[in-house]
């Protein structure tokens, strides 16, 4: 059985072409909200091909950052029930695509050793409508 904390897509599965890019809403794959510090890494590939990370911004609560920019961010939270949206720039489909993500977090209230939040990877791939 899949848990909420497998999962970052929901249907239905959506994305939507912007800016020269691809936005795709992910959920938060935890049951408590997390400081956007925690969010550690997220890879992205589009039909199979990886996309570079400095291609990969997300925005939570309206500001957007690159993945690198989240450490900073230990007073803001993505709160569960809001998405955030991956916008992938440089990628813009004709039809429909497969979209994986490989997003990992830090659980700052687990820890596994002395100075070592639990690390929680999610990955999902799912087909997409793409909607301009």
């Amino acid at each position: 059985m899949t848990s909420i904390s497998d999962l970052v897509f929901h249907a239905p599965f959506v994305a939507r072409v912007r800016e020269g890019g691809l936005d795709v809403d992910l959920s938060m794959p935890w049951y408590r909200s997390l400081p956007i510090s925690c969010l550690s890494g997220l890879e992205v590939k589009v039909d199979g091909r990886a996309v570079p990370a400095d291609a990969i911004t997300l925005t939570i609560g309206g500001v957007t950052r690159t993945v690198a920019e989240c450490v900073d961010a230990w007073q803001e939270f993505w709160f569960v029930q809001d998405p955030a949206t991956v916008h992938v720039d440089g990628v813009v489909p004709d039809g429909a695509v497969r979209i994986a993500v490989h997003l990992l977090q830090r659980i700052p209230y687990l820890m596994v050793g002395p100075d070592a939040a639990l690390p929680h990877h999610t990955i999902q791939e799912e087909r997409f409508e793409v909607t301009r």
